[in-house]
């Protein structure tokens, strides 16, 4: 069985670059720009394929809904989400002041 800190230790490499890195300052992005990472065509994809179906198995209707997201990534979850439905509300709360500023 893996424990908490396999699930949740990872490494990810963007244009060369530590995306998470082992140390993380609150509030700054791990390399300047990282939020525009965020803005690509894979991440509608990606939540169509897996967040909507599991949305609406819940029974939520998406464009009724007001959404709280809790995250600490660059933001593909917000920008799929967006660019796919039109909630009555959308709060995004992350350690990237810009993520908060964009949307």
């Amino acid at each position: 069985m893996r424990s908490l800190s396999d699930v949740c230790t990872r490494s990810i490499k963007v244009e060369g670059k530590d995306a998470i890195s082992d140390i993380v300052v609150v509030g700054e992005p791990d390399f300047e720009g990282q939020i525009f990472a965020a803005e690509k065509e894979h991440n509608v994809s990606f939540f169509k394929q897996f967040h909507l179906p599991m949305i609406q198995m819940a029974g939520i209707v998406p464009d009724s809904a007001t959404i709280l997201e809790l995250g600490s990534g660059i933001g593909q979850l917000s920008y799929g989400t967006l660019q796919t439905i039109t909630p009555i509300g959308y709060v995004a709360t992350d350690v990237f002041p810009s993520l908060v500023e964009k949307l």
